[in-house]
C-alpha cells in the first residue's frame, strides 16, 4: 500500500516548492501528488494511505469531507481556524515544521503502507562513552556526526542527564527521545513516522532532541535501549547512528556491546588515567572484553577554535581532528560491510 500526500493549493509556486521539499525530506515509499483545485482530484486513493492537505484558498466550509478517506489538514493563511475537527497548519511557518505536522497525520491512518526498501547493509552504531569528565565527549560526538552526515545519512542521539543540546537546536522541541521510546511497541511504519516527526535537521544531520528531564533516563530499561537500536536498524534509514552515552544509561555495557565501534575519550592527567584503568578493569571482570577490543581511546588535543553552536562545526579545529577518525570508521565499514 502506498503512502500519499495529496496536496491541493491554488498557489502553484508555493505548491511546487512545498511538494519538492516534501519529496526531498519525506520517507522512502512516500508519494506527493499535486492539485490546483479539489475538482482535479478525480483519481482513486483507495490503494493508498492518504493525507489530504488543502490550501485555505481552495477550502470551502461546505465541502463534503466524507469524500476524502483519510486525515485532512488545512494550510491556514488567515489565522482563522477552518473546518470542524480538521488539523489547521500555519502555511507560512518553516517548511520543516509543515512537513512534520503533515507526517504526524499518518499516525492516525489504520494501515500505513509498508516501505519496500532494498536492504543492502545494516546501520552502523557508533558508541561514544568515557568515565572521564570534561574530555570534549559531546563536542567530539557532534563533530563526528556532522562530518559523517555530509556524505552519509546520520542520526545523533544524546543519552546524557544534562545534554544541553535542546537549547542549541533551531526551534522549540515539543517531543523528545522519551516520545520515541513510547512508540517502541508500535509497528515499523508507525515507529518510522514518529522518528521522522521528532527529529530536527541541522545541516544534513538528524538529531533526536534529548529528554528534557534527564532523570527519566534512569527509568529506561536495558531491553528498551536494545529494542530501540533494533528498531532504528530495521528501518534501513540511516547508515550511521552516533550514540553519545553516559552513566545514566541502564545496561550501558550491553549497549556498548551492541555498538559496532566505540570511542573512549580521555585526558593526560593521573586522575583521568586512573578512572580509565578502573573502567577497563570493570569491563574485563564483567566479561565485556569485546567492548574493550573494539574501543578506540582518544585524547583530544588542545582546541583553540570551539564551535559556538550546532551550525559552526565546520571550519573548526575539532572538525580537522575527527576527519582522521572518520576515514578509519569508513574503512572498517567497507571491509566488513557494517563491521
Amino acid at each position: 500500500m502506498k503512502n500519499v500526500i495529496a496536496l491541493c493549493d491554488k498557489d502553484a509556486e508555493y505548491r511546487e516548492l512545498l511538494a519538492t521539499y516534501l519529496i526531498q525530506r519525506s520517507l522512502p515509499g512516500f508519494e506527493v501528488r499535486q492539485f490546483g483545485d479539489p475538482s482535479e482530484m478525480g483519481e482513486s486513493f483507495d490503494d493508498s494511505s492518504t493525507v489530504f492537505v488543502f490550501g485555505e484558498n481552495v477550502f470551502e466550509e461546505n465541502m463534503d469531507m466524507d469524500d476524502y478517506k483519510g486525515p485532512i489538514a488545512i494550510l491556514n493563511e488567515s489565522g482563522i481556524v477552518r473546518g470542524d475537527n480538521l488539523r489547521n497548519i500555519n502555511k507560512f511557518q518553516p517548511a520543516e515544521v509543515v512537513r512534520r505536522e503533515i507526517l504526524e497525520l499518518f499516525e492516525g491512518c489504520e494501515n500505513v503502507g509498508k516501505n519496500l526498501v532494498d536492504r543492502k547493509r545494516r546501520t552502523s552504531f557508533v558508541g561514544i562513552y568515557s568515565p572521564v569528565r570534561r574530555c570534549f565527549q559531546t563536542t567530539f560526538a557532534l563533530a563526528l556526526s556532522r562530518q559523517l552526515s555530509m556524505d552519509h545519512r546520520t542520526l545523533y542521539l544524546n543519552l546524557e542527564h544534562f545534554a544541553g543540546i535542546s537549547e542549541m537546536l533551531p526551534d522549540m522541541q515539543v517531543r523528545d527521545l522519551g516520545d520515541l521510546l513510547y512508540f517502541l511497541n508500535a509497528d515499523e511504519e508507525k515507529f518510522r513516522l514518529r522518528l521522522s516527526t521528532i527529529t530536527k535537521r541541522v545541516g544534513e544531520l538528524d538529531i533526536v532532541p534529548p529528554m528534557k528531564a534527564g532523570q527519566n533516563l534512569l527509568g529506561v530499561m536495558n531491553e528498551e535501549w536494545i529494542e530501540m537500536m533494533k528498531k532504528i536498524d530495521g528501518l534501513n534509514q540511516y547508515e550511521f547512528v552516533v550514540m553519545d552515552l553516559s552513566d545514566c544509561v541502564r545496561g550501558l555495557f550491553e549497549v556498548l556491546r551492541r555498538c559496532d565501534a566505540v570511542y573512549t575519550l580521555t585526558r593526560d592527567d593521573n586522575v583521568s588515567k586512573s578512572k580509565l584503568l578502573q573502567y577497563e578493569q570493570v569491563l574485563s571482570l564483567s566479561e565485556y572484553g569485546d567492548v574493550l577490543k573494539k574501543s578506540v581511546k582518544l585524547n583530544v588535543p588542545k582546541i583553540k577554535r570551539l564551535p559556538r553552536n550546532l551550525c559552526e562545526y565546520s571550519h573548526t579545529d575539532i572538525e580537522d581532528y575527527v576527519k582522521a577518525q572518520i576515514q578509519d570508521l569508513l574503512e572498517k565499514r567497507s571491509e566488513h560491510d557494517g563491521f
